[in-house]
């Protein structure tokens, strides 16, 4: 049995054990013994502390990590492959969120944070993005490109949300026509 540690995504470590095992039954004692050999190899998902999550098989199963929100790790960036679902930007997770808390008395960012399992902090990045204008939370939540999705990030929105109104128009139509020069 070997294994290997090795650093993964969005805030996990894996661990990548092989195993080969030789497997020898005896049948009566003029019949020769029937081998069986047989490999499995399996990654394990390591999340840090402040994700609160257990630890997970990675391979040889289907599975993304979601950087954007714990419910599934990426039913965003990862989806469409098998599930049939097309890949969404997060911030339609929160336009989702918004409604929830509108309609639902009672209901703080924190609850949601905890039902996701996300931190306080990727909550309140992720719920910055509402401070975009709304042409702007209009073609996030229309993307579909894994590749655009990964550029317009949270990190990189959560900066431009920070800026004066007219500034964030400015940027943001700088980043579109960046993403769509790159064939986004």
């Amino acid at each position: 049995m070997s294994h290997k540690g090795f650093a993964g995504s969005s805030g996990t470590t894996a661990l990548r054990i092989t195993s080969t095992r030789l497997a020898v039954l005896h049948g009566a004692p003029n019949q020769r013994g029937l081998r069986t050999s047989f490999g499995i190899k399996l990654v394990f998902g390591l999340p840090l502390p402040q994700y609160r999550l257990g630890p997970c098989v990675v391979e040889p199963f289907n599975f993304t990590w979601d950087s954007n929100g714990g419910d599934s790790c990426d039913k965003h960036i990862g989806a469409g492959q098998d599930g049939g679902e097309s890949p969404r930007h997060p911030i339609t997770k929160v336009l989702g969120w918004r409604k929830r808390l509108e309609s639902e008395e009672g209901l703080t960012k924190v609850q949601i944070g905890h039902e996701a399992g996300l931190t306080k902090s990727r909550i309140t990045h992720m719920f910055m993005m509402l401070s975009l204008p709304k042409e702007a939370q209009e073609y996030l939540a229309a993307l579909t490109s894994p590749q655009a999705i990964q550029y317009f990030s949270v990190r990189r929105l959560k900066v431009l949300a920070k800026l004066p109104l007219e500034e964030q128009r400015e940027e943001f139509a700088v980043m579109q026509a960046n993403c769509a020069r790159r064939g986004y």
